[in-house]
């Protein structure tokens, strides 16, 4: 039998692992079945660093959405520069807040 059980997490890259959460899950239940539960706890925080970072960027990505699509309309010549740059200090405002 050949490896990939858990779809070979061994090898996904960093940036694919949120991801894989459910193969994470999966991974620490095995290791908790085997007796590691030191190493089930350390793949518990990896699971939980990446819930959070996901929490973090998702809540960063809703702030800067207006701003991303008023620079993005701008340069497709959908907005003007004046309603781009009104956008742009809308935020600026708010994050000096």
């Amino acid at each position: 039998m050949s490896g990939g059980s858990f779809d070979y997490l061994c090898y996904c890259e960093a940036d694919e692992l949120h991801n894989r959460i459910t193969d994470l899950e999966s991974m620490k239940q095995s290791l908790i079945c085997y007796g590691y539960e030191d190493v089930a706890k350390d793949t518990q925080r990896l699971i939980e660093y990446i819930k959070s970072a996901q929490i973090t960027i998702g809540t960063l990505k809703d702030m800067l959405e207006p701003v991303f699509h008023a620079v993005e309309w701008y340069e497709s010549g959908d907005y003007s520069k004046d309603t781009m740059i009104k956008e742009l200090e809308k935020y600026r405002k708010k994050e000096s807040e």
